[in-house]
C-alpha cells in the first residue's frame, strides 16, 4: 500500500483547528489495522484516529498542541 499521510481530521463540522494529545505509539513501531494512534481534543468532543492499516509509524511530525484541521501529523509505512 505505501506511504500514508496521516491528517488531522474534520470531526467537528465548525472547527477549523484540533489540539492532539498524543500518540498512543512511537516511531518505528508497528501498528495493527484499527489500532489507536492519536488522541485529539476538539471544541466539543474529543477523538482517537485509528490507524487504516497493517503497517510501520515512519514518522511523528506533531507529537502534541494545536494544529489546523488538514495538517499533516505523521507518516505511516502501510504493509498491506
Amino acid at each position: 500500500m505505501g506511504k500514508l499521510m496521516v491528517k488531522a481530521p474534520r470531526f467537528d463540522p465548525s472547527a477549523e483547528k484540533i489540539i492532539v494529545v498524543g500518540w498512543k505509539k512511537n516511531e518505528g513501531e508497528n501498528v495493527k489495522k484499527d489500532e489507536e494512534l492519536i488522541e485529539m481534543i476538539g471544541e466539543k468532543t474529543t477523538f482517537t484516529y485509528v490507524s487504516p492499516c497493517n503497517g510501520v509509524i515512519s514518522k511523528i511530525l506533531v507529537h502534541e498542541g494545536e494544529v489546523k484541521v488538514g495538517e499533516v501529523l505523521g507518516e505511516l509505512e502501510c504493509l498491506d
